[in-house]
């Protein structure tokens, strides 16, 4: 898997497969997705929208406890 992303440009992600099981959800605002094969099981959901979480939110959003994180 390869992931390629400058300011100037739309993410680049190239993959052999990509496979998105029941109900698991990607999110990407811009960008080109190159696979050999993709799955995409039942209640998978795949958004190219332009729009993602916003700052802080989401899945992966990471914290900040008393300044520290």
């Amino acid at each position: 898997m390869t992931i390629e992303e400058t300011t100037t440009e739309n993410l680049t992600l190239t993959i052999g497969k990509l496979k998105l099981n029941y109900q698991s959800l990607l999110k990407m605002n811009k960008g080109t997705i190159v696979s050999e094969r993709t799955d995409l099981e039942s209640q998978g959901l795949l958004q190219m929208i332009g729009s993602g979480y916003r700052a802080e939110e989401g899945f992966g959003k990471g914290r900040t406890v008393n300044g520290d994180g």
